[in-house]
């Protein structure tokens, strides 16, 4: 008979540093978000809005609304990064820290796209 193989020894992450990947993972996923949304503030909407002011159409209310307040996207990765700092050591909290950061993601990309996009709407609905 063949003796057994030695035991390898695996990797286990401890609870600590699964709490502390999903706090990163949810800053970082705010702070891309608020870099895509400033980018397309920046650069793509003035060309929206040239383009459709030079055909003499008003931006929509929500067009404009977005515009206005793009710049507060940047308060998510600001209070979840101060969240992680300064937040409860308790379980389950660098969790939250990591659910809120995603799901930023999946509200500030449509509400991007719907407020780009409505003003073509409008436009091909006056046609």
């Amino acid at each position: 008979m063949r003796p057994e193989p030695p035991e390898i020894p695996r990797f286990r992450p401890s609870i600590a540093l699964a709490g502390r990947v999903w706090a990163l993972l949810g800053t970082a996923s705010a702070t891309v978000t608020a870099v895509a949304v400033t980018v397309i503030r920046a650069w793509v909407y003035p060309a929206f809005s040239d383009a459709f002011q030079s055909i003499g159409v008003v931006p929509p209310l929500v067009t404009r609304a977005f515009a206005s307040a793009a710049p507060l996207v940047w308060l998510a990765p600001l209070v979840l990064g101060a969240m992680w700092a300064f937040g409860p050591r308790k379980p389950g909290w660098h969790l939250l820290i990591g659910l809120i950061g995603i799901c930023t993601v999946f509200i500030a990309a449509p509400v991007t796209i719907f407020a780009l996009y409505l003003p073509m709407m409008a436009v091909n609905a006056a046609i």
